[in-house]
């Protein structure tokens, strides 16, 4: 265990240190001139601009956060789940829906998809099926963890319409708002060491095309990410 510690700390502590880069539109900006670029974005739009990144690429002593510009009313909060990006994931104990608890450091050593979700979210149950068949399709090479602010009952009453082979996380309120989320559902993924290495901005869409599309994206990440 001290041994993992050390790894992960030299882990951190060399992301501390590295380069940043943002890429939008297929460009590459060095800090710097990435914020000038919001900023001359800012005076054309006259609203608040947010680099939203969804991936991350390292290699050597440099970052490469790959993302979005998002503009939004300067009042306007945008969801700070995203600064959880190239981080520790926040600790958590949690309850099972099946009894007992779930520890985040016994995800250690495997990479984990999180879903973040709730029954009554139309989004998030038309996640399901394609989830399920990611776990299918990667089995015990992951972890699969499915975290809700909802109870017991409820969601056991949700699985008897809707089979759900995540292991899920019930009663998490609290932990889902420390994480700063706004809007569901969320997919976070972690490295083998714990690490939020992934946030896409969905793996579903309006249409079948642009569905498949973020679907090929998402297990590219997953596949690259298997591979360190």
């Amino acid at each position: 265990m001290k041994k993992l510690y050390l790894v992960v700390t030299l882990f951190v502590f060399s992301y501390s240190f590295s380069q940043e880069y943002y890429s939008f539109n297929d460009t590459i900006y060095n800090k710097s001139d990435f914020n000038l670029l919001l900023k001359r974005k800012e005076k054309q739009k006259k609203l608040k601009a947010y680099f939203i990144p969804n991936k991350s690429n390292i290699s050597n002593d440099s970052i490469i956060k790959y993302g979005t510009l998002a503009m939004f009313p300067k009042d306007f909060e945008i969801d700070k789940i995203y600064d959880n990006l190239l981080k520790p994931l926040p600790y958590f104990y949690l309850e099972k829906q099946k009894g007992g608890f779930l520890n985040s450091d016994s995800l250690k050593g495997k990479l984990t998809i999180i879903n973040l979700w709730f029954t009554n979210c139309p989004p998030c149950v038309e996640e399901i099926p394609i989830l399920n068949n990611l776990k299918e399709k990667y089995g015990e090479s992951i972890n699969t963890i499915a975290i809700t602010f909802e109870d017991r009952e409820k969601v056991m009453q949700f699985n008897q319409l809707h089979k759900f082979d995540f292991e899920i996380v019930i009663n998490a309120k609290k932990y889902i708002n420390s994480l700063g989320v706004n809007g569901y559902p969320k997919i976070i993924v972690l490295d083998k060491y714990n690490i939020v290495r992934y946030i896409p901005f969905g793996i579903i869409a309006r249409d079948v095309e642009s569905s498949e599309f973020l679907l090929q994206e998402f297990t590219k990440k997953i596949d690259e990410l298997l591979k360190e």
